[in-house]
C-alpha cells in the first residue's frame, strides 16, 4: 500500500504549482488590463474636456462679439454669424498634455449652423467641437440661443420691481416674472362705491414658472390662519418649503426659477419709438442719433423732420378756417373732408403721418388698415452711420381714441406710433403693435385678434410709457363656466399684450378680464382677483360692500391670463429694440461618432 503512494507528492505539488502559476498570470492579465483601461479611461475624460474647453472658448468668443450691442436686429444676425462662421469654424484648441506616443492632443470647431427658432423668437447658434487624444475621440454639441426682443414679452405676467398677487388670479402656459419682491396672499382687495375693503378667497394658480432673484424675496400671508397685515419670507432650508411653495404658488419647488435682475434684458419705450419714427421714413443710423437726444428731452424738432421727410405721406382733417368763408369755400372744404376720410378708411400700404388728434367711431371714421404685407415687410440696406431699415408705420401726431359706436368690429391692422394719449373702448378687431407715448386707457373693450383667411387670429401688443387703465362701466359681468369657454355670459377674451413703463393696480373682482397674450410693468404690478361671481349688496342702500359667491375651480377666476407665444412672429416688425442682445447658453451635449 505505502509503495503504490509513493511519487502521489510530487504530482500534488506539480498541481499546486500549476495552480499558483495560472493564478499568477491571471493577476498579471488584469494589471495589465486595468493599466490599459485606465489609460483608456483617463484619455477619454482628457478627450471629453478637451471638447468642452474647445466650445467654452468658442461660445466666449460669440458671446464677446455680441456684448453691450444695442444697434442688432434678428436681420443683422443672419450676416454676422456668417463671420462668426469663418472666424471660428475649424478653430483648433492645443492641449498641454504630454502625451507618451508624442502625438498632440488639441480640439477643434468642426460646425457653426444658425437656425431659426419655429415661433420666429430666435435664432439658434449651434456648435460642435471635436477632441482627438491619442486616438480617443470625443465629440460635443452646444446651443446658444439669440435674440433681439426684451425679456418681458417671454412672461405671461411681471415686474421689474414689486408684484403682488392679491388673491386668485389664474396664469396659464406661461411664466411669472418678479424683479424684486413678489408677495402673496389668498385675500383679495377692492374699492367700491369710495370705499375700500376685502375679501377671502383662494391663492394664486401658476401653470408654469415663477422666476426671481432669490426664494427669500418671496413672502406670504395666509388669510386663514392670520390677519395679513404682516407677510411671512419663504426659507429654503425650512423643512417643508416643498409643501408651503405647492400651498402658495401652486407649483412644485422645481419651478421656482431663480435669475439675477440684473440679467434682465430690459426695454427703453422711447427709444423704441424714436427707432420706429425711422424706420417709417428710412432713415440713416445717422440720423436717429442726430434726433435721439432732442426726442428724449422732448423736442418736437422729430415731427418737424417727418413733416418735411417726402418719404412718408401725410394726412390731417381739413381745417374750416382755412378756407373761404362763402359757398365756394364750404364746397371745397366738404370736398377735402371727404377726399380725407376716404384716405383714412383706404388700405395703407406706405408710412403715414397724421397731424393731430384721431378719433375712430366705426361709423364714418371706420379703420385704420394695412396691407398684409405693408404691415409685416422689413428691409434694410447700407453699413454702419449709414445702415438704414424701412417699415410702415402710421403715425398720430397727437391722441388717438378709438371709440367704436357700432355692433361690428373696427378694424386696425398695422404698425402704430402715438405721441399723445391713446384710448380703446367698443368691439374691436385687432392686429397691430401699438407705442403710445402718454397713458392708455381701456374701457369696457372688446378686442378680438384679426384673421386672414383660414390662419390663425392676430392679437394687439400694447406698449404704453404712461400707465395703462383697464376697467369696465359695466361691472359685475358673470362667469358661467370655466375658461376658455366663450358663452353669451363668459368674459370675452381678449387677445393683447400689455406693458407699461409705470405701476399698475389691476382688479378681477366686481369686473372680469380674461386676457389671451400678456401684462407687464416696469414699475410695482398689483392683482387682486376672487373666482365665480360678484354681486352687489342690495341690502345697503349706498352698496359699500359686494357679495362674492367663490368656486373651487381657478378657471373660474375673474382674472385670468393665458400667454401667448405668437406675438414674435405675428408682431415681429413692431416689437421694440432693447439695451443689448440676449444671450441665452444651452448644456453641452454628446455627439453620436459615425
Amino acid at each position: 500500500m505505502l509503495r503504490e503512494e509513493r511519487g502521489s507528492a510530487l504530482l500534488l505539488v506539480l498541481f499546486m504549482l500549476f495552480i499558483f502559476t495560472m493564478l499568477g498570470l491571471a493577476v498579471m492579465s488584469a494589471s495589465i488590463g486595468g493599466a490599459h483601461r485606465s489609460v483608456a479611461r483617463e484619455k477619454d475624460v482628457q478627450s471629453l474636456h478637451l471638447a468642452e474647453k474647445t466650445l467654452t472658448e468658442a461660445v466666449a468668443y460669440i458671446a464677446a462679439n455680441y456684448n453691450k450691442r444695442d444697434d442688432i436686429t434678428l436681420e443683422q444676425l443672419q450676416e454676422d454669424i456668417e463671420e462668426i462662421q469663418a472666424d471660428i469654424e475649424g478653430k483648433t484648441v492645443v492641449s498641454k498634455l504630454n502625451l507618451v506616443s508624442g502625438r498632440e492632443a488639441k480640439g477643434i470647431i468642426t460646425g457653426v449652423e444658425m437656425m431659426p427658432s419655429q415661433d420666429g423668437q430666435e435664432y439658434v447658434i449651434r456648435l460642435s467641437a471635436e477632441a482627438d487624444v491619442d486616438g480617443v475621440i470625443r465629440k460635443l454639441v452646444q446651443d446658444i440661443n439669440i435674440n433681439a426682443y426684451p425679456d418681458f414679452l417671454k412672461y405671461t405676467m411681471g415686474s421689474e420691481a414689486d408684484l403682488k398677487l392679491n388673491g386668485a388670479p389664474y396664469f396659464l402656459n406661461g411664466d411669472v416674472y418678479a424683479g424684486v419682491n413678489l408677495r402673496v396672499k389668498n385675500e383679495a382687495e377692492y374699492k367700491y362705491y369710495g370705499s375700500s375693503s376685502t375679501t377671502p378667497t383662494l391663492f394664486p394658480t401658476i401653470a408654469g414658472n415663477i422666476v426671481v432673484e432669490d426664494i427669500s424675496r418671496i413672502s406670504y400671508c395666509d388669510k386663514t390662519i392670520s390677519s395679513c397685515s404682516a407677510y411671512q419670507a419663504l426659507n429654503k432650508n425650512d423643512a417643508d418649503i416643498q409643501t408651503k411653495v405647492h400651498d402658495i404658488l401652486g407649483i412644485a419647488l422645481d419651478n421656482l426659477q431663480l435669475k439675477d435682475n440684473k440679467a434682465f434684458v430690459e426695454v427703453n419705450i422711447r427709444e423704441s419709438f424714436l427707432d420706429k419714427v425711422m424706420e417709417a421714413v428710412g432713415a440713416k443710423l445717422a440720423d436717429r442719433n442726430i434726433y435721439k437726444n432732442e426726442f428724449q428731452a422732448g423736442s418736437g424738432k422729430l415731427i418737424d423732420y417727418l413733416s418735411d421727410n417726402t418719404n412718408i405721406n401725410k394726412l390731417g382733417a381739413p381745417r374750416r378756417e382755412d378756407f373761404e368763408d362763402d359757398e365756394d369755400g364750404t364746397s371745397d372744404y366738404l370736398d377735402q373732408v371727404s377726399a380725407y376720410i376716404d384716405s383714412l378708411n383706404s388700405e395703407h400700404a406706405a408710412s403715414v403721418l397724421h397731424m393731430g388728434n384721431l378719433k375712430l367711431d366705426g361709423k364714418e371714421f371706420k379703420r385704420v388698415k394695412y396691407t398684409v404685407s405693408a404691415k409685416n415687410d422689413r428691409t434694410g440696406s447700407g453699413n454702419g452711420a449709414d445702415k438704414a431699415y424701412k417699415s410702415n408705420w402710421f403715425i398720430v401726431n397727437g391722441d388717438f381714441e378709438i371709440d367704436n359706436e357700432i355692433d361690428a368690429p373696427l378694424e386696425l391692422r398695422g404698425n402704430i406710433l402715438v405721441t399723445g394719449n391713446l384710448k380703446i373702448k367698443g368691439n374691436t378687431s385687432i392686429d397691430a403693435t401699438i407705442f403710445a407715448l402718454g397713458s392708455t386707457t381701456i374701457e369696457d373693450a372688446t378686442i378680438k385678434g384679426m384673421k386672414d383667411g383660414a390662419a390663425a387670429a392676430k392679437e394687439l401688443v400694447l406698449l404704453s410709457s404712461g400707465p395703462i387703465n383697464i376697467h369696465r362701466v359695466d361691472s359685475f359681468n358673470r362667469i358661467s363656466s370655466p375658461y376658455p369657454d366663450q358663452t353669451s355670459i363668459n368674459p370675452i377674451i381678449m387677445d393683447a399684450f400689455f406693458y407699461t413703463d409705470q405701476d399698475a393696480t389691476l382688479y378681477g373682482v366686481g369686473s372680469a378680464f380674461w386676457i389671451r397674450g400678456g401684462f407687464f410693468a416696469k414699475g410695482n404690478l398689483t392683482i387682486n382677483a376672487v373666482t365665480g361671481n360678484a354681486e352687489p349688496d342690495r341690502s345697503d342702500p349706498n352698496h359699500p360692500m359686494i357679495d362674492f359667491v367663490g368656486h373651487s375651480n381657478p378657471k373660474m377666476s375673474r382674472f385670468i391670463i393665458e400667454y401667448n407665444p405668437s406675438i414674435y412672429y405675428n408682431q415681429k416688425v413692431g416689437l421694440p429694440r432693447v439695451k443689448q442682445i440676449n444671450l441665452s447658453i444651452g448644456k453641452k451635449r454628446l455627439q453620436t461618432i459615425d
